[in-house]
């Protein structure tokens, strides 16, 4: 409980202010979970540098409302499209639908922000742990998707990580263990099938330095080779 109290206490003054440069007036920048939390602040922090914003979440009402107080706030207009992460089926269908909102506009940003953490195991309508569809399945097909389409050739892509564990004013890591998930054609498939912290600590990885996950990382990408090793 304390370790909580100290992580939140006085954050706003500890948290570093994003500038007010360089300008983003006609860039075109789609936000997954703008419509709350960290995902509302980036959108705000987007208008005010003049940036034409489209909120993408699950929740319409949520949405809506959060394109209604931004719209307000800004004298802009922010646009909501529906997009449940979750399901591949339903991301595959919003980014077929995409083009017809953005007519000859491109998406000179996305920011991959929406995510879930479920208390208990959950499966998505195609069959795999409801965290991994969300946070990371849905993300990697809506990208896959907009790839030469929707997205400019020089487009910033943001994926948001996070540490649950890490009190903001520590140097360093906190030492609990972050979940972590490895697939490849290499990988030897172990029996798990949630994604937090207990189920990945008891998995094929067990428990290993942060300072390995790249290496890790790039030998199952087949990538290793180009860093000389």
């Amino acid at each position: 409980m304390s370790r909580m109290f100290r992580s939140v206490w006085r954050q706003q003054s500890r948290s570093v202010l994003c500038p007010d440069t360089p300008r983003l007036d006609g860039h075109t920048i789609l936000v997954t979970g703008g419509s709350d939390g960290i995902g509302l602040g980036t959108c705000r922090g987007l208008l005010q540098r003049g940036a034409d914003v489209i909120i993408a979440s699950r929740n319409a009402d949520r949405g809506e409302a959060a394109c209604a107080r931004l719209g307000s706030e800004f004298d802009r207009q922010v646009d909501f499209l529906a997009l449940d992460l979750s399901d591949l089926d339903r991301v595959a269908g919003f980014c077929e639908a995409l083009p017809r909102h953005l007519g000859d506009r491109r998406l000179e940003g996305v920011i991959c922000n929406a995510g879930v953490m479920p208390s208990v195991h959950r499966t998505s309508p195609q069959g795999h742990e409801l965290a991994f569809s969300t946070n990371v399945l849905g993300h990697f097909l809506l990208l896959q998707r907009l790839l030469g389409r929707q997205l400019a050739d020089n487009a910033r892509v943001v994926i948001v990580t996070g540490d649950h564990s890490t009190p903001s004013f520590l140097s360093n890591h906190s030492w609990h263990p972050v979940p972590t998930l490895l697939a490849s054609n290499c990988c030897r498939y172990d029996q798990q099938t949630a994604f937090n912290e207990s189920t990945c600590l008891s998995g094929g990885l067990g428990q290993f330095e942060a300072k390995h996950l790249m290496t890790l990382a790039l030998a199952n990408a087949g990538r290793l080779g180009k860093y000389g090793a």
